[in-house]
């Protein structure tokens, strides 16, 4: 039966555990912090992307007392993001307009949290497994360079860890409690990243086929179901509620057109032509302005919703023209490039050598891209990148090895974990970076350790052999 193999591990969860624990926690700490040590300055290197957006909003909720944006108007609502990151920023920027490092601190030891509850995770295979996972997720790089970053991954990544934890509670015991808990952790993960909203809904549909599998009981997993999607929806009311009685919408954020229409569907044009992708969204966002012409008039005011649902269904219309092999082609594209992407292409340190830009330069694959975009790059670049990738498929082939492994010695562990990374995948469609791997590391490290684990335990057991 599913869970009897790790029962004994969660009922031994004794002191030498919480060492354990601790320690991964220290390590992973000290880590962190040697990292911040090594930035010269936290500006440039922790405003990244959208860091300046996520900053100045918790300025403008501090100033105007809602979630709101400054315009020319004076303070409008905030519809593009979630607000869950933003409220962690406002109590640093409520003490200090200067709190940049607090904040990268903070963000430093919550990220040593993540890699302990990796560990905790990992002993639910064996101790021996949470050690491997406890320590590479320590010290693994995609982890701590993000936490030194002021983006929503840190946050984000240590919901999943707990919604992974009390989900795998779940499993073994099939408690509404934890049910619930995921269902309340799930919203709050998808008031940080909306990218999770359809989340609470998988695990409901999984939530019968686990009872019935444990305990033979229909009925408590769809009570178990309910229970997650009413607990999910409860960090999300407010936003709805406002969205509803103000903009006349059900949707979350205004952002759904923009990341259809220029970044799926940009990207998708971008690779069934071989051209640059600025090229390729300077052209869907010509159409999208002639389409909201031709259906309100020139010159109409559209409210940012509006604006998001003519681009959803422009997005619509130019995903439906293309080829399912065009479409395959580039949900390949969007994995490969989150699942093997070195995250040394993205530190600020070494970025800075960089002399080119990934999405823009020609191909109509990743590989023909790769080549162009390394092609005539700065060499100290090149050459930092290339280590990074050979790392990387070192690190792959290991995941794939342990996922392998697990499916011989805890099914239901390797179907659930590539289960969780399918939905990623699929949600984020071509778009892929190793910033879209975050939310993937923690399976990913146990199936490493687990395939790193039983690789030393064959060695072990042919080294006594040898004596």
């Amino acid at each position: 039966m599913i869970g009897n193999k790790f029962r004994a591990q969660i009922e031994g969860f004794n002191t030498t555990t919480w060492v354990l624990l601790v320690g991964v926690f220290i390590l992973a700490a000290v880590v962190r912090l040697v990292n911040l040590s090594y930035v010269d300055n936290f500006v440039s290197h922790a405003f990244v992307e959208d860091s300046p957006v996520y900053w100045e909003a918790a300025r403008y909720w501090l100033e105007s007392g809602y979630f709101s944006r400054l315009s020319d108007a004076g303070y409008i609502h905030e519809t593009e993001r979630v607000p869950g990151y933003i409220l962690f920023l406002i109590p640093f920027r409520a003490l200090s307009e200067d709190a940049l490092f607090p904040v990268l601190f903070a963000q430093a030891l919550i990220d040593a949290a993540s890699c302990a509850i990796i560990c905790k995770l990992g002993t639910l295979l064996s101790f021996r497994v949470g050690v491997v996972a406890g320590l590479l997720a320590a010290v693994w790089y995609n982890l701590f360079l993000h936490s030194s970053f002021l983006l929503t991954e840190t946050i984000f990544l240590f919901l999943m860890c707990l919604i992974l934890m009390c989900s795998a509670h779940f499993v073994l015991w099939c408690r509404l409690r934890d049910a619930a808990l995921v269902g309340l952790i799930c919203g709050a993960a998808i008031m940080t990243r909306s990218l999770v909203m359809f989340l609470p809904l998988a695990i409901a549909l999984a939530a019968p086929l686990i009872t019935y599998y444990r305990v033979r009981s229909w009925y408590k997993g769809f009570v178990a179901g309910a229970l997650v999607i009413c607990c999910a929806a409860l960090p999300a009311a407010p936003i709805v509620y406002r969205n509803i009685s103000q903009f006349d919408t059900l949707q979350l954020t205004s952002q759904n057109g923009t990341f259809f229409l220029n970044w799926v569907v940009g990207v998708c044009k971008s690779l069934e032509s071989g051209r640059g992708f600025d090229a390729e969204s300077a052209v869907l966002n010509q159409k999208l302005d002639e389409q909201i012409d031709k259906a309100f008039g020139p010159g109409a005011h559209l409210n940012n919703f509006q604006v998001s649902s003519q681009g959803t269904f422009l997005a619509r219309e130019e995903i439906s023209a293309m080829s399912v092999s065009t479409l395959v082609n580039c949900w390949l594209y969007g994995s490969i490039n989150s699942l093997a992407s070195p995250a040394v292409a993205i530190d600020p340190r070494i970025r800075q050598h960089n002399t080119k830009s990934f999405y823009n330069s020609s191909g109509t694959n990743i590989f023909e891209r790769a080549v162009n975009f390394l092609r005539g790059n700065d060499p100290v670049y090149v050459s930092v990148l290339l280590l990074g990738l050979i790392f990387g498929a070192i690190s792959l082939a290991l995941q794939v090895a342990g996922w392998a492994l697990l499916l011989r010695a805890h099914v239901w562990v390797a179907v659930f974990g590539v289960l969780y990374i399918f939905y990623f995948l699929i949600v984020s469609g071509p778009v892929g970076s190793a910033k879209y791997r975050i939310p993937l590391e923690p399976v990913l490290i146990i199936f490493q350790s687990f395939a790193l684990t039983e690789m030393i335990r064959v060695y072990l057991r042919r080294a006594a052999n040898n004596y």
